[in-house]
């Protein structure tokens, strides 16, 4: 709902930035009331996009299906979920000010029957200096050339300014501060939490080393190559960052990173995730068989229905790590013969599962394998679905896809669970199954016994995010910070994302029939282009404004794998790929042996390498 006024003075920009908004005045208007009951109810999850899906206060946001569909009461949830809709209402049940009256749904309803008109409302006029991108590249060479030389190398940077020139507010620009510190450190492999550092008066601009999270340049060239904003500058100082930096481009914008980067296929190749289970226990060191043997291992066992996520039964199974907790869950496309876990509870035969394990950091991170154990992007929505999780946007798929779907859901840590196997196996007579009575019961252990491994897994992940910068709420903020991204762009944060003035943008649409042809949708009044066509047109807008060199990019898709490692940057800006369809491996940095007794060149020697991908044969 916010509403700007721009005028241009020299490189001012003059915004309009609510910097409270105090709820309508006593002489109520239907949109007055309508609001009123967003302020009393709906504040502490859709005050901000972060955090619901939607924010009262970002119109736009708001009036996506299915949040409010104008003219539509009976098709949008502002009025169907507030009229307490079976097993989905809102407020929940557990909100501070649950309850509506009569009144106030019939204020919703009246509201949107309207045509849900937006409230205006006086906001404070405040002067913020546009950051250009020169400053932007200045601010970034200083900060190197107080670096240490053997340092930049590995320093890189994530950019908020365009969205501080869009005149966001700083709320929502610090939420994707701490999205990004969250999501960088649930990708790293390192002990320490590391938080990225603002390098400007304006906190726009942050810093990170990335071998603060065992990242690498292969690891930083592969989220180059899924980067839509490409745009390499010819200025001296960008021709200094590129040089010492060696590095094509090393900075991206953070809410395309925090929107992108906790999603398959980048998810998998920025946390260097194995392509197995049995390769990613050996890496956490876990013996799942011998833990087993053994009764280390602890299981429960739900019916279906009762896990939230299976569609039939479901086991769950936790192991000591290297670094914390590894579960492991094991689904079933059906409750028959060997699928059905009560009749075997020792020797079921699962289609799939999810695994989450804790970082070295403390955080978790996930995985989803099929029955072969191989590592998945997505779980068939016949064995698994998102359905009921309460953290999923209405626009959202049910698909669990790995990543943002397992966080959204163990926002909290480890869900809480009844076991239901181990009464059964007690109401049997021992003589009477087919299986080993007495270790069924070792595994199958206590609730006592797993609350206190549920309690202390859960302790473990949320100091870890606290460390992060974030709070522990019912809402996962990546989710609400991956659809305000997502949301279709308006003049005012195209011309931003650009890096232009909104009136200098908007006078090269009317006189550039190309560019006008291809975003032209933003000359209309209220005219918004969708993300992805945005994404699509943008290296025409940097070619048509004269903006830079445009770098394409490869859009993510299901199953893409992880490029060749990294070759020195010669001073050309050029983007490597890989030719052909060869599936790649990423072989990890490390120490190893080469040469021999029978090497005519070089003796037998340890050598350090970095970590590079091999085409797999």
């Amino acid at each position: 709902m916010k509403t700007a006024y721009y005028s241009l003075a020299g490189s001012m920009l003059m915004f309009g930035l609510g910097t409270f908004w105090s709820g309508p005045k006593a002489d109520q208007t239907t949109t007055e009331k309508a609001y009123k009951v967003f302020n009393d109810h709906c504040a502490p999850c859709h005050s901000d996009t972060s955090k619901g899906g939607f924010s009262f206060k970002a119109y736009a946001s708001m009036t996506k299906a299915p949040f409010v569909v104008p003219g539509k009461p009976d098709q949008s949830d502002v009025v169907l979920r507030t009229s307490k809709q079976p097993n989905d209402p809102m407020p929940p049940a557990d909100a501070k000010n649950p309850t509506l009256s009569q009144d106030e749904k019939d204020a919703l309803r009246a509201w949107v029957e309207a045509g849900a008109p937006e409230l205006k409302v006086e906001k404070a006029v405040i002067q913020r200096t546009a950051i250009s991108e020169g400053e932007v590249l200045r601010s970034i060479k200083t900060d190197l050339d107080n670096a240490d030389p053997r340092d930049r190398q590995y320093l890189r940077y994530f950019t908020v300014t365009h969205l501080y020139n869009a005149g966001a507010e700083e709320a929502d620009i610090d939420a994707y501060r701490k999205g990004l510190s969250k999501l960088l450190n649930s990708l790293s492999w390192q002990r320490d939490i590391s938080i990225p550092k603002a390098i400007d008066a304006n906190h726009t601009i942050l810093r990170i080393d990335m071998r603060k999270y065992k990242w690498n340049a292969s690891i930083w060239k592969r989220l180059l190559e899924a980067y839509p904003y490409s745009v390499v500058s010819s200025s001296g100082d960008a021709k200094a960052i590129y040089s010492v930096t060696e590095c094509d481009l090393p900075y991206v914008r953070a809410d395309w990173f925090v929107a992108n980067a906790a999603l398959p296929p980048l998810y998998h190749d920025l946390l260097q995730l194995p392509r197995t289970a049995s390769d990613l226990e050996a890496l956490l060191k876990v013996d799942v068989q011998t833990d087993i043997k053994e009764e280390t291992a602890a299981r429960a066992g739900m019916p279906q229905g009762e896990s939230g996520v299976s569609n039939n039964n479901r086991v769950v199974e936790r192991h000591e790590s290297a670094y914390g907790a590894y579960w492991r869950s094991y689904d079933f496309s059906n409750n028959t013969g060997k699928q059905n876990i009560f009749d075997f509870p020792l020797s079921f035969v699962e289609a799939g599962g999810e695994i989450i394990f804790n970082l070295p950091n403390g955080l978790q991170a996930y995985m989803l394998v099929n029955a072969k154990g191989d590592r998945i992007d997505i779980g068939p929505t016949s064995i698994v679905d998102n359905s009921k999780n309460p953290n999923r946007l209405p626009t959202d798929s049910i698909e669990v896809k790995n990543g943002l779907t397992c966080m959204s859901c163990h926002v909290q840590g480890m869900k809480r669970f009844t076991d239901k196997v181990s009464s059964v196996i007690k109401a049997a007579s021992k003589n009477a199954v087919a299986y080993d009575y007495d270790k069924a019961l070792a595994l199958y252990i206590s609730k006592t016994k797993m609350d206190e491994f549920l309690d202390a897994d859960a302790k473990r992940f949320t100091d870890s995010v606290r460390s992060c910068g974030s709070e522990v709420g019912e809402k996962e903020p990546i989710v609400g910070l991956q659809s305000s991204y997502a949301a279709p762009l308006d003049i005012q944060r195209a011309a931003a994302e650009a890096g232009m003035t909104v009136n200098a943008f908007a006078a090269k649409l009317e006189s550039d029939s190309t560019l006008g042809a291809s975003v032209g949708l933003l000359r209309v009044a209220g005219g918004r282009i969708p993300r992805e066509a945005w994404e699509d047109k943008f290296g025409q807008v940097v070619s048509e404004c004269s903006l830079g060199s445009y770098l394409p990019f490869t859009r993510a898709e299901s199953k893409v794998v992880l490029n060749p490692g990294p070759t020195r940057n010669s001073g050309a800006n050029t983007r490597h790929s890989l030719k052909g369809n060869v599936e790649m491996i990423l072989i990890p940095e490390g120490e190893f042996t080469m040469g021999g007794p029978n090497d005519s060149e070089k003796p037998q020697r340890k050598v350090f390498l970095d970590a590079y991908a091999i085409g797999k044969t």
